[in-house]
């Protein structure tokens, strides 16, 4: 491991960011033959020329987004109505990518070679063009643009009643923050913008809300684990790494979490109901051994076969018996689960289940602006709606759902190995401090630790090897390799 003294990167961090993601084999730029000039013609083209008489027009509405502040690339836009018997009318718009990148263009080429933006921290690498991810389709404040629309019709007790998919035409009428719109929620009346009309957007934030908390009520009395997990955020000043920060959950985050995962299990039941093949997002768990086993220590039964509904069962015995025993044991179910893969369905196929989120059908298609894969569901999607036959075969499909899952994954890596970087370079300097941790990870191949602040997990000494997962102990740091993201820590009396 390279020493103590092997130079900082901090001048360097967006070249460091630049190199992998390049060493992992995406293109940075517009590099596909005639993307450029499609790009260049697209510039004088009206959206009129887009809509025909099936797009419903829907710009009256009050249409809001809630995204982090760094955010420009904007997918989804939702609208609220409470109807005359209680129940509340979600309108969640998805932005129409398709419209401006048709399938087989010169930007839809480009799109699939890489398949996904690339997030780094300190620069991000997006799929499309900027022109395109941050200008004609994102849903920015004050813009027309085209959309498919996912409605949803809620009863108070969170039962989804009814969804249907059309396209429409939309305009943003709040763009809000994560932070502004969670703020609000929590009391602070003077958190929303200045610029959009507070009365309206904080009765839709409340309507929002008490939809979306009913429908994820229902989904935990299935079974479903809990979603929202705190973030990890690195700081900058100018491309200087100045700190890292753990960005908890809030309940603005909370209820756009639960929206998407309502839009897209409405997408698959639409899609599982149509005559066309589409993509399946399944969840199934890894060692269901080891779940009897722990069902068996908490007087449980679960069938020697997996079965999504009895699991569900079993977290929501868990969840209702033990309460704060649950918050604890809830990690170590999830890593028994294994990850998430997507899967072409033929037509008439039973969808998969998806056990983390207790749902018995599910497709990811809410972001289309940085993932192929929820292109490729769109353009299904489009064609179901106008009764045409699939824009794809079973077979491109599978190759594609092939390619857009190993370019994930490198996408994930690269993601990855920045953050160990920003880390390891925020604490290289800094061998003389005592730092709280908590033990994350302990087994035969080591004793691994995450320190407070800035959470920067480092491994121990071997004298550490009696520690356990969940332990807090002291540490100072040894030695760091930037380069690889090592931080060695010595475990401190």
């Amino acid at each position: 491991m390279r020493s103590q003294t092997n130079p900082s990167p901090r001048p360097y961090l967006r070249s460091v960011a630049r190199t992998k993601t390049l060493d992992a084999g995406f293109l940075l730029g517009v590099q596909q033959p005639h993307a450029k000039e499609q790009l260049a013609a697209q510039e004088g083209v009206s959206l009129d020329t887009l809509v025909d008489t099936t797009v419903r027009d829907l710009r009256d509405l009050t249409w809001l987004s809630i995204d982090e502040s760094t955010s420009r690339d904007l997918d989804q836009l939702s609208v609220a109505e409470l109807l005359a018997d209680s129940a509340t009318r979600l309108r969640v718009a998805i932005t129409d990518i398709d419209a401006w990148v048709p399938q087989g263009s010169p930007l839809d080429l480009h799109a699939a070679g890489n398949a996904v933006s690339v997030f780094t921290g300190v620069v991000t690498y997006p799929m499309l063009p900027e022109l395109l991810a941050l200008g004609r389709t994102s849903l920015i404040a004050g813009t027309d643009r085209l959309a498919l629309v996912i409605e949803l019709i809620v009863d108070p007790n969170g039962t989804l009643r009814s969804s249907d998919v059309y396209r429409a035409l939309v305009r943003n009428q709040a763009q809000l923050t994560y932070e502004a719109a969670g703020s609000w929620l929590d009391g602070d009346a003077a958190a929303l913008p200045d610029a959009v009309d507070s009365s309206a957007i904080g009765e839709q934030l409340r309507l929002h809300e008490a939809a979306v908390l009913a429908l994820r009520d229902r989904r935990l009395t299935a079974g479903a684990l809990d979603l929202v997990r705190a973030e990890v955020q690195p700081i900058f000043d100018d491309d200087r790494i100045v700190d890292m920060v753990v960005v908890p959950p809030n309940r603005a985050r909370t209820m756009i979490e639960h929206l998407m995962v309502t839009v897209n299990a409405a997408i698959a039941r639409f899609m599982s109901a149509s005559d066309l093949p589409w993509i399946a997002r399944t969840q199934a768990p890894r060692d269901w051994d080891a779940l009897l086993d722990l069902a068996d220590e908490h007087g449980y039964a679960l069938p020697d076969e997996p079965n999504r509904t009895a699991f569900g069962d079993f977290v929501h015995h868990l969840r209702t018996s033990d309460p704060d025993g649950f918050s604890t044991l809830q990690p170590t179910i999830a890593r028994m689960q294994g990850s998430t893969e997507d899967l072409v369905m033929l037509p008439g196929e039973d969808p998969p289940p998806h056990y983390g989120l207790a749902l018995d059908g599910y497709t990811r298609g809410t972001a289309p602006l940085r993932r192929y894969a929820d292109l490729l569901v769109q353009r299904l999607l489009k064609a179901a709606i106008a009764g045409q036959p699939a824009p794809y075969t079973v077979a491109e499909l599978d190759d594609l759902v092939e390619h857009c899952r190993e370019r994930r994954r490198a996408a994930e890596t690269v993601e990855r190995d920045m953050f160990k970087i920003y880390g390891t370079v925020l604490v290289q300097e800094r061998r003389s401090e005592l730092f709280d941790a908590t033990v994350t990870n302990a087994n035969d191949y080591g004793v691994w630790a995450r320190l407070d602040h800035p959470p920067v997990e480092g491994r121990l000494a071997r004298s550490a090897a009696s520690l356990s997962r969940g332990e807090r102990i002291r540490v100072r740091v040894a030695r760091t390799d930037w380069e690889r993201g090592f931080v060695d820590l010595t475990l401190v009396p």
